[in-house]
């Protein structure tokens, strides 16, 4: 799958879904990506799933335009956005960060590589590291939830996967991402 390709809805699974709640609209994304794009394809889709809680359809492909449209909406809207990222290791954040301005809307990020980060930083439960594990959509969703009241922002999206070379199991091969945004 390349970025230029996806729209939402159009991933290899089926188990997206949006869930209005409160004032705010979670997200949550799984896909399998080639091992050789997922991380940076997983950081630009973090960035559309952002623009899409914001009502914002239409996908962008550029990250440099991507990334901008995101803190100008956060800037007119005032909304502010954080990260908690594991195989993606802060490229969202980073990307958000590189605009002018990102720091009026950007709260922060959490890179939490490892399970103890998850839990101890971000307040996912130790049940959900156990099973189904750091790299399902529980987790993710729980990432991002931990984020949002860890930095007290309005949105915050959650990256876990296996990015490769190594990991990957049979239910979730190297490149399986999942994305996340509470």
């Amino acid at each position: 799958i390349s970025p230029d390709a996806v729209t939402f809805g159009d991933f290899e699974r089926n188990e997206n879904k949006a869930l209005e709640i409160g004032n705010s609209l979670e997200i949550l994304i799984s896909i399998i990506l080639s091992e050789e794009n997922a991380m940076r394809f997983a950081a630009l889709l973090s960035l559309n799933c952002i623009k899409y809680c914001f009502g914002e359809m239409k996908m962008e492909t550029k990250p440099e335009m991507m990334a901008k449209q995101l803190v100008d909406v956060c800037k007119k809207k005032n909304y502010t956005v954080a990260t908690a990222e594991s195989c993606t290791a802060g490229a969202v954040a980073a990307r958000i960060a590189s605009i002018p301005g990102a720091s009026a809307v950007l709260l922060g990020g959490i890179v939490s590589y490892a399970e103890s980060a998850k839990e101890n930083l971000l307040g996912v439960p130790a049940e959900i590291l156990a099973s189904p594990g750091a790299v399902s959509a529980e987790c993710a969703e729980a990432m991002a939830r931990g984020a949002r009241k860890a930095l007290g922002c309005t949105f915050a999206v959650a990256t876990t996967g296996f990015a490769g070379p190594g990991g990957g199991t049979d239910d979730n091969p190297v490149g399986t991402v999942y994305i996340a945004v509470s």
